[in-house]
């Protein structure tokens, strides 16, 4: 588990202090330099589907003390749902802050469970009350499952 989710946070705090200590990365043979960017995020996307692993990151991830950047850990079909369902950019940071705002204290059995909440509830700072994070995926598995079945009547 460390590695498939530990690698990657490794490789992303690597790539952010290498930018912002003004190092170049190639891009199809050019030069790029990242000057300035108000905010880093690390997402980690997997093929791999961890369960409760996401909500309970400190766990299983040594974050960082220079860039204290919680990594958003989701599986790729979860992480699809998420970004559809996002109406703009600045909703999905808006959902990654949320993430790291309450990833000590989020527990979320699925993804969805948590996104969905955020959907209802803004970006907010889960109460004791609102730990046990239930009962949101149930909408979206209902309207994914119904565009699956369209997607693959027209195979």
């Amino acid at each position: 588990m460390y590695k498939a989710i530990g690698y990657a946070y490794e490789q992303a705090i690597k790539t952010i202090n290498w930018a912002k200590d003004g190092k170049s990365f190639l891009d199809n043979g050019t030069e790029v330099r990242i000057s300035s960017f108000k905010k880093n995020y690390i997402i980690c996307v997997s093929a791999e589907y961890f369960v409760i692993i996401p909500s309970e990151i400190n766990k299983y991830v040594t974050i960082d003390e220079k860039t204290k950047i919680i990594p958003y850990v989701v599986n790729i079909y979860d992480f699809e749902i998420v970004t559809n369902e996002c109406k703009t950019i600045d909703e999905f940071w808006d959902y990654l802050d949320f993430r790291m705002k309450n990833a000590d204290v989020v527990s979320g059995v699925d993804e969805l469970d948590i996104f969905g909440f955020y959907k209802k509830r803004g970006n907010v700072k889960i109460s004791v009350e609102d730990l046990m994070i239930l009962n949101y995926t149930l909408e979206f598995d209902r309207k994914y499952s119904a565009l699956d079945k369209e997607r693959f009547k027209k195979v």
